[in-house]
């Protein structure tokens, strides 16, 4: 297997963080800086080798369309989510320059609702803190074809892991509504719904919720992180809040409060324990790394 550096955050995304293409990177196991406390290129963070590759075989096993390459996942990112979000949330840089530089706020409801909650479905499942939440369900589906006669039972618990994780990602594409306006065929065969009622679950909520945009009027920076997607929810599976920041100015969330919704909130220094609150939750669940734009 060709080992590939596979970004489970992406580079365009990362780049709303930075300065002409550097961001500076805190590692929370050492409690310091990367690179000697220099910024580091965004093509060197947000990645893990081979992290999407998955045998043809193995996830044949659960998709409709013929695999053939160890690079499906990938390619399958790359064209359906990537070249749609990238413009989308590239955007979002100029709006937050406008609101600082002119103090202009305005109503968002020019916003594509439904392709930001694509992205934010996909770039939630991408990450490696849902990868490790996605092995309990590894285990049992192997478990489940020990009983069974299965051409994927030769395959390891991890190699099986690995599968599981991207099959996550792909239901997430699968449910897009780019994937859906294009009628193309379902990617995941339909004995294996337990994994699309979860991505569905998600979505489904996301849509009722309110969205907001917060967007910094001062000198004063979102930090992001290895798990941009921050995810409150209740025991039984009700999300509270959902949170990202989406460029160094601005932090997007869902919420359940209708006031807020379709709106921009400017932060000044009068409420600039905003930013603050949030990125201190950015730290804290961040699978190990957080990426700012400076160093405060």
């Amino acid at each position: 297997m060709h080992c590939v550096n596979q970004h489970f955050v992406p580079q365009y995304y990362l780049k709303n963080f930075s300065d002409e293409g550097n961001v500076y990177v805190f590692d929370k196991k050492i409690n310091k800086f990367l690179n000697n406390g220099n910024s580091l290129p965004v093509s060197k963070i947000g990645f893990e080798k081979n992290i999407y590759d998955a045998k043809p075989e193995i996830l044949q096993a659960f998709c409709n369309p013929k695999i053939e390459s160890e690079k499906f996942l990938d390619t399958l990112i790359e064209q359906y989510n990537e070249r749609i979000s990238a413009p989308l949330i590239n955007s979002f840089v100029t709006l937050g320059e406008e609101v600082y530089l002119n103090n202009e706020l305005n109503l968002i409801s020019f916003i594509a609702t439904e392709d930001l909650i694509d992205f934010t479905i996909v770039q939630f499942v991408r990450t490696q803190r849902f990868k490790a939440f996605t092995e309990d369900f590894a285990k049992i589906i192997f478990e489940k074809l020990k009983t069974q006669k299965s051409t994927i039972q030769k395959f390891s618990l991890q190699e099986l892991s690995n599968a599981v994780h991207n099959l996550f990602v792909i239901s997430a594409i699968d449910n897009t509504q780019i994937w859906k306006r294009l009628n193309e065929t379902r990617i995941l065969k339909s004995e294996y719904i337990i994994i699309d009622e979860f991505v569905n679950n998600i979505t489904s909520q996301l849509r009722k919720m309110s969205k907001t945009l917060w967007v910094s009027g001062i000198d004063k920076f979102y930090k992001t992180s290895d798990t941009p997607i921050l995810v409150a929810a209740s025991e039984n599976q009700k999300i509270e809040n959902i949170s990202f920041p989406i460029t160094k100015r601005i932090c997007f969330t869902f919420s359940n409060y209708p006031e807020f919704d379709n709106e921009i909130i400017k932060v000044t220094e009068k409420n600039v324990e905003l930013i603050d609150k949030a990125n201190e939750k950015i730290i804290q669940c961040a699978e190990r790394f957080t990426y700012s734009y400076d160093k405060n």
